[in-house]
C-alpha cells in the first residue's frame, strides 16, 4: 500500500450552510467529490460533519489519485507531484485539476463501460488550508471549521447612512482615557486544558480517567501533585496503568515521560460519551463513541479508498495506533469495543485491554481510588515527600534509567549497609591521616596535594553514607526493600 509511506492523522470538521436556498447538501458533497478527498461524513440539518486524513506539518489531504498505465505519457508519481506543486502554488489549480480523479471514481467511461485499465492510489495532495479556501469560494455562504481552521462567509447586510454624531452621541473625545478593562477573559478558557496537545482535541470529560502508557512509576508522584488527586497505578506486564477519579491535568507531562500514551476519559454524570485518545510523539488521535460519520459514495466506489478509510480513519486509526504500541492486543477486539453503544464503550475497551475489574468499578463511580486493592495509590504530596517517592521508584528500577544499572547500584551501596559503613569508615580514616600529615608538612608540595586528596576522601565517604541512607529510607517508605519490592516493569 503506497499510502504507508506517510503518517496519517484523521481530523474532524464541519461545514455549516448559512443559506439553504443557495447551498444544498449535494453542493457540499460535490466539492469533496471533485477534489477526490477521502471523506467520511454525515449531514445533520444545516451541518455537514466530516472526517478527513492529513499528513505532515503542512497537513496535506489524502486524495484519490488515478494511477496511469505504463503506456501513458505521465507516470503516477509525476501526476501526484504535479498536483502537490499546483496546490503549493495556491490551491485553486489543484482543486480544478482533480476532476479527472473524481470523474474516474465513477467507475465508468464516457460510453458507460467500466474502465478496468485504470487503478487508483491514495496520496497527499492539496493542503488543508487551501482546500478550506476552495470550499469557501465554491460554496459561498457557509462556515467551515476543521483542525483549528475557522472560516466564515461574508454576508451582505445592506447599507445604512450614518454620521459622526451617530457613532459618538455623547460627544466623548476620541482621546479620552479608557476606564474600562482592556480585555475580557474567556470564562471557558480554563476548561480547554488540552489545547496545547492538539488543536482539534475534544474537551476531556470531567469524570474519572485511565492512562495507559510506558511512563515509569517514578513519574506518578509529580503527576499526582500536579493533578491534585490520588492516582492508582498497576503494572499489566506490557504497560503501566494509571487510574484517577478526576481528569489528569498533567497529561502533557505523562506524554513527555513516555513514548506512547492511551487515555480514556468518562463523564461523571454518564450523559456524554467517553473520549479515547492515543498519543504518539506530538500527534494525538481521538475517538468518542458518538461519532457516526460513514464513508461517502465516492470513497465506497473505490476499493483502495474504502480500505484506506477503514485503516487510517474512524475507529481504524485508533486500532492501528493501539496495536502498534501494544501488539499483544487483538485488533478485532479493540475495533469491536470502539463500535458498541456509547454507554457500553468504556467497559468494552477495558475488557479488550484485560484491565482489572476494579478499574471499571471506579469509572462507574462505585468505588474511589483509595479503595483500590492490588494497586499502588499515590497521594498528592509536598515536594520533600514527593522527591523521596520519586527516588525510591527510580532506584527500584521503575524509572528512566535501565534497571540493571540500579541493580548494580543497590548491590554496592544499599543492600549491604554494614559493609558500606566499614568501607566508608576506612576511607574516612585514611583521608584524615592524609589531611593531618599534609597539614603538618604544608611547605612540602606533595603534602599539600595529600591534604586536598585526604579532604576529598572524607567528603566522598560522608556523602556516600548520607546518600545511601536517604535512598534506603526512601525504599523502605515505599515497601521496596528486599522481598517486599513489587511492580517491576522491564
Amino acid at each position: 500500500m503506497a499510502w504507508d509511506e506517510w503518517k496519517w492523522r484523521p481530523v474532524y470538521g464541519q461545514v455549516t450552510r448559512l443559506d439553504r436556498s443557495e447551498v444544498t447538501p449535494a453542493d457540499v458533497e460535490s466539492v469533496f467529490a471533485e477534489a477526490g478527498i477521502v471523506t467520511r461524513g454525515r449531514h445533520d440539518g444545516d451541518a455537514f460533519r466530516f472526517e478527513v486524513a492529513v499528513t505532515g506539518r503542512r497537513r496535506r489531504l489524502a486524495t484519490i489519485v488515478p494511477v496511469a498505465e505504463p503506456a501513458d505519457s505521465v507516470s503516477a508519481t509525476d501526476q501526484a507531484s504535479t498536483t502537490v506543486t499546483e496546490a503549493d502554488a495556491g490551491g485553486e489549480t489543484a482543486v480544478e485539476g482533480r476532476h479527472t480523479a473524481a470523474d474516474a471514481t465513477d467507475g465508468t467511461a464516457a460510453d458507460g463501460a467500466v474502465t478496468e485499465s485504470e487503478t487508483f492510489d491514495i496520496r497527499p495532495t492539496v493542503h488543508l488550508s487551501d482546500f478550506v479556501d476552495t470550499l469557501m469560494s465554491k460554496l459561498g455562504k457557509v462556515e467551515v471549521s476543521v483542525d483549528g481552521i475557522h472560516k466564515y462567509a461574508s454576508l451582505a447586510l445592506g447599507e445604512v447612512d450614518i454620521s459622526d454624531a451617530d457613532l459618538n452621541p455623547d460627544g466623548i473625545s476620541a482621546h479620552a482615557e479608557e476606564t474600562g478593562p482592556a480585555s475580557v477573559a474567556n470564562p471557558d478558557a480554563d476548561d480547554w486544558i488540552y489545547a496545547h496537545i492538539a488543536a482539534n482535541a475534544p474537551i476531556f470529560r470531567d469524570g474519572p480517567m485511565v492512562a495507559i502508557s510506558d511512563a515509569p512509576f517514578s513519574a506518578v508522584p509529580a503527576l499526582a501533585a500536579k493533578a491534585n488527586t490520588a492516582i492508582g497505578v498497576c503494572d499489566l506486564g506490557h504497560a503501566n496503568v494509571m487510574v484517577a477519579d478526576a481528569p489528569l491535568v498533567g497529561t502533557d507531562f505523562v506524554a513527555s515521560q513516555s513514548t506512547w500514551l492511551i487515555l480514556l476519559s468518562v463523564d461523571k454524570a454518564g450523559v456524554r460519551a467517553p473520549v479515547l485518545a492515543a498519543v504518539q510523539g506530538h500527534s494525538m488521535v481521538t475517538w468518542n463513541w458518538d461519532t457516526d460519520v460513514v464513508d461517502m459514495p465516492w470513497v465506497e466506489s473505490v476499493s483502495e479508498a474504502s480500505h484506506f478509510a477503514h485503516q487510517e480513519m474512524g475507529p481504524g486509526a485508533l486500532v492501528s495506533r493501539i496495536t502498534e504500541d501494544q501488539p499483544n492486543l487483538a485488533a478485532d477486539t479493540i475495533e469491536a469495543a470502539l463500535t458498541v453503544r456509547a454507554s457500553d464503550g468504556a467497559q468494552a475497551l477495558l475488557d479488550a485491554f484485560h484491565m482489572p475489574a476494579q478499574v471499571g468499578e471506579l469509572l462507574a463511580g462505585h468505588i474511589d481510588v483509595e479503595d483500590l486493592t492490588g494497586m499502588r495509590v499515590f497521594e498528592p504530596q509536598p515536594f520533600g515527600k514527593r522527591f523521596q517517592e520519586q527516588v525510591a521508584w527510580e532506584v527500584a528500577g521503575q524509572g528512566v534509567a535501565p534497571r540493571r544499572w540500579w541493580d548494580l547500584y543497590r548491590a554496592l551501596y544499599v543492600d549491604h549497609p554494614d559493609l558500606l559503613a566499614a568501607v566508608s569508615a576506612g576511607q574516612s580514616g585514611l583521608g584524615i591521616g592524609l589531611t593531618v600529615w599534609g597539614a603538618s608538612h604544608w611547605r612540602n608540595r606533595c603534602a599539600r596535594v595529600a591534604t586536598v586528596v585526604g579532604s576529598a576522601m572524607i567528603a566522598a565517604a560522608s556523602v556516600r553514607l548520607v546518600t545511601s541512607s536517604f535512598v534506603r529510607n526512601a525504599l523502605h517508605s515505599q515497601g521496596l526493600t528486599g522481598e517486599e519490592e513489587t511492580g517491576h516493569h522491564e
